[in-house]
């Protein structure tokens, strides 16, 4: 994921520090968790 941002994202995004990765990834996994739950049921 850091190599993603850092290919698809601002320069700024260079500087940022695994504790900045690690809380992306808790929200990104919530918000897929979210999603998950929304289409429940679904075929």
């Amino acid at each position: 994921m850091h190599q993603v941002m850092k290919a698809y994202g601002d320069d700024n995004f260079a500087a940022s520090r695994k504790d900045d990765v690690e809380q992306e990834r808790t929200v990104f996994r919530e918000e897929m968790r979210v999603l998950k739950d929304l289409f429940a049921g679904y075929n």
